[in-house]
């Protein structure tokens, strides 16, 4: 996949920044906007398949209720929560356009980890 067209929207209650700080062996990552309990941020692209997508991610967050979720046209194809070091992932992606979107969730209550802060 040729990631240098796709263009990136982000939204939800706090839009995704750019991060130098924490960032994998020193290049620049997104992270998810610092949100409060019950609300969402997310960062989103379309992809022209098929190949394959390589990303890592990373998370520090409430392990059983405030996962970071990754959808391909709105169908879940990965997650993670909990306290979670920069973990590499493969996805595979079809022949055609396809909407590829991470979301950071969190629910109604309780705070645990960095929580996208």
């Amino acid at each position: 996949l040729n990631r240098s067209d796709w263009v990136w929207t982000s939204g939800g209650a706090t839009p995704w920044i750019l991060d130098d700080e924490d960032a994998w062996l020193g290049e620049v990552s997104a992270r998810s906007g610092d949100i409060a309990d019950g609300q969402t941020s997310w960062i989103e692209s379309q992809v022209r398949g098929p190949g394959l997508l390589s990303f890592r991610w990373k998370v520090s967050s409430e392990g059983c209720c405030d996962p970071l979720v990754l959808t391909m046209n709105g169908d879940q194809v990965r997650a993670i929560s909990g306290g979670v070091d920069w973990r590499f992932e493969t996805v595979e992606v079809p022949a055609g356009i396809h909407d590829l979107r991470w979301t950071y969730r969190k629910d109604g209550s309780v705070s645990t980890g960095a929580d996208g802060e």
